[in-house]
């Protein structure tokens, strides 16, 4: 089982400079971490997506795409769309990366997406570190 953290977060204003920060978890040992600064302006929504996309690639490079992966956000939007409960906006800044996460998707036969607390999610704390 895989467990996968993700974190994007604007660091002063809402489109500002954005980071993210990722911690991929295997059967309760930590695969990796990951933080970094995604963009000098955009919004949160975009350097969540982001975070997400990372990760999948991550496990995609690692060959683990057929492994049951859960993903964990503290982000309710990110995890309804996910979900298919509710629907991305084209007209929205992150829906480029948005579409090239749910792209990367398509390789994973057994992913779900679960909401956490903030104070449940430790790359969170990567994130504010970046």
């Amino acid at each position: 089982m895989i467990t996968v953290y993700i974190k994007g977060l604007a660091k002063t204003t809402n489109p500002g400079p954005a980071a993210y920060g990722l911690i991929i978890y295997r059967n309760g040992q930590k695969l990796m971490e990951e933080r970094g600064f995604y963009k000098e302006i955009c919004t949160q929504n975009e350097a969540l997506y982001y975070s997400l996309r990372v990760a999948m690639q991550r496990l995609h490079i690692k060959g683990l795409e057929k492994e049951p992966i859960v993903v964990k956000s503290d982000c309710p939007m990110l995890v309804n769309q996910m979900l298919k409960i509710l629907k991305a906006n084209p007209n929205t800044h992150y829906y480029m990366e948005y579409k090239r996460a749910s792209k990367l998707l398509r390789f994973f036969s057994n992913i779900r997406f679960e909401h956490v607390g903030r104070w449940r999610n430790p790359a969170d704390a990567l994130a504010q570190k970046a």
